[in-house]
Formats: structure tokens, C-alpha cells, sequence
């Protein structure tokens, strides 16, 4: 008597293709910060062999009021200073990652990984204002902003 057995194996979990897709936002409750994120990941795994690669797109901003009051006393006069300062800060940029790894056994396996940040649009806009009272008068009122 003979007998001929056929197994069919299917692939490990985690063999094929994989992908997933994110998007994250934020806001800030005291700082007037807002963030969002996209994410995309690919994943192509066969006979131990991966590759894959991660995209992400971000954009910050984040809007900030600041007001110090300072009072300078001389011998000779009162000083009093009021310094406001108003600014927003936005960027963009898309960081990407490729790579591969070889798994020789289940102890040993080789890799590599390449991660390349793009920024696209980073911009800064600071607005700061100072007033200068001298024994309780106007003195001078200076003024500058950077974009």
C-alpha cells in the first residue's frame, strides 16, 4: 500500500502586501497651536524579504500673544515699559522613509533604511511693540515685525 500526501501551506501571517492610512489633528488649548498630519505606510513582505516605505505630510501652526509689563525706576526718572508681542509660526514639511530588510533566519537578518525630510513652506511672522512712558508721559513708541 502507498499513499501520497499533498500539504498546502499558506503564506505566514504578515506575507503580502499591507498598507495603512492616517490623519491626525490637534489643537492647542492655551498656546493656540494647531497640527495636522497625514501618514501613509506601505508594506510588501514575501520569503523574507520587506519593503516598505512611510510618507507623512505635516503642517504647524501655532499663534502666540505675550505681553510683559516692566516698570524701571532712576534716580532721576520713572520709566515704565509695555511690551507686546504677537507672532505665528507655520511650516510644512513631508518626511519620507524607504527601506528593505532580509531576514537570513530567525536570529540574523540584514536591513536598510533611507528617511529624507522635505520641508516645503516654513515661515515666521513676529509682530513686537513697545511703549516707553517716561514720569508717566509718552517717551517713544518702537515697532518691528519680521515676516
Amino acid at each position: 500500500m502507498t499513499s501520497v500526501v499533498r500539504i498546502t501551506t499558506i503564506a505566514p501571517t504578515g506575507e503580502g502586501f499591507g498598507f495603512s492610512l492616517e490623519s491626525n489633528f490637534g489643537q492647542g488649548f492655551r498656546d493656540y497651536t494647531r497640527c495636522y498630519q497625514e501618514k501613509a505606510n506601505f508594506n510588501y513582505r514575501k520569503n523574507g524579504f520587506d519593503l516598505f516605505a512611510n510618507f507623512r505630510a505635516d503642517i504647524n501652526q501655532k499663534t502666540g500673544n505675550r505681553m510683559d509689563i516692566y516698570t524701571l525706576n532712576n534716580s532721576d526718572h520713572r520709566w515704565e515699559t509695555n511690551n507686546s508681542i504677537k507672532g505665528t509660526q507655520k511650516n510644512q514639511y513631508v518626511p519620507t522613509t524607504f527601506g528593505l530588510n532580509y531576514q537570513i533566519d530567525e536570529r540574523n537578518s540584514v536591513g536598510a533604511q533611507f528617511t529624507h525630510k522635505t520641508v516645503m513652506n516654513e515661515k515666521t511672522n513676529a509682530r513686537n511693540t513697545l511703549d516707553v512712558m517716561r514720569d508717566g508721559q509718552f517717551f517713544d513708541h518702537i515697532l518691528t515685525q519680521t515676516e
